[in-house]
């Protein structure tokens, strides 16, 4: 049993949650130019997770807690690509797309069972990306300059299991 505050386990509320598991595959390929100038890395994954813990707030008591969640989904593809098209110049791009879903949750919502399956994963958008460009500027004895330039983009995310009110992330 774990437990996250000082609540007696043999009380109403109990904060006690059983472990999580996750069976996991990854498969991907890296790549590099003859030259060196450019490199590429492609990878897919899988992970099936079983007694998921996830936050919820306790409808009675209204405490912040680690529950069971029952099981959940991930599966997603990322690309990365590295160029290096001068020794001074450094480009990248990144984009990964994700799908994480909880297979089975139910939960006590203090009104009735609810069923969440189905429904994103808190905090796992659907779409993320980057690229980003610096440049090493020698400065002679006194050494080295690099300016670096970053974007990224993230889909919306949900913060709750109930998936209702969905919002970006802060900047």
């Amino acid at each position: 049993w774990n437990f996250t505050s000082a609540v007696d386990p043999t009380k109403p509320y109990s904060t006690a949650f059983d472990p999580e598991y996750a069976t996991s595959y990854e498969v991907g390929i890296k790549s590099e130019s003859a030259d060196r100038r450019i490199r590429a890395n492609l990878s897919a994954y899988l992970a099936n997770y079983t007694d998921l813990q996830v936050r919820t707030i306790d409808p009675v008591f209204h405490l912040l807690g680690v529950h069971n969640a029952g099981s959940a989904r991930t599966k997603g593809v990322e690309l990365q690509i590295l160029a290096k098209p001068v020794s001074e110049l450094m480009l990248s791009a990144n984009v990964a797309w994700e799908r994480a879903v909880y297979t089975t949750f139910a939960y006590n919502s203090g009104s009735g069972l609810v069923n969440y399956a189905g429904n994103y994963l808190d905090d796992a958008p659907q779409w993320m990306g980057n690229i980003s460009a610096s440049y090493r500027f020698t400065l002679g004895q006194k050494g080295t300059l690099t300016p670096r330039v970053d974007a990224s983009y993230q889909s919306r995310v949900f913060y709750t299991e109930d998936n209702i009110a969905p919002r970006r992330r802060a900047r």
